[in-house]
């Protein structure tokens, strides 16, 4: 899934940098200006992009965040539907 998310990213002509961790995403933030939009695909319980989310949120608040998941079992959609959610928007 990611791979596509890249590919179709690419296609329209923006820069991706991938990142293979939440630690990884942080260090490549903190190096790079040009970064105008965060992507965190969390694919199982062990990864917390919510996580990943509130630490982005610490140094850049302004960054806009794209977090999804394919895993919607039991509550776990609970926390991620309490924060502030923004509708995409159309110009």
């Amino acid at each position: 899934m990611l791979m596509g998310i890249v590919a179709i990213l690419e296609d329209l002509g923006h820069t991706v940098v991938p990142a293979t961790s939440g630690s990884d995403t942080l260090g490549k933030l903190r190096s790079r200006s040009d970064i105008a939009l965060g992507y965190s695909l969390s694919r199982d319980a062990q990864d917390d992009g919510l996580q990943l989310v509130d630490s982005i949120r610490q140094e850049w608040q302004d960054l806009p965040i794209l977090l999804a998941t394919s895993n919607v079992a039991g509550s776990d959609h609970r926390p991620a539907s309490a924060r502030k959610a923004l509708h995409p928007r159309t110009t």
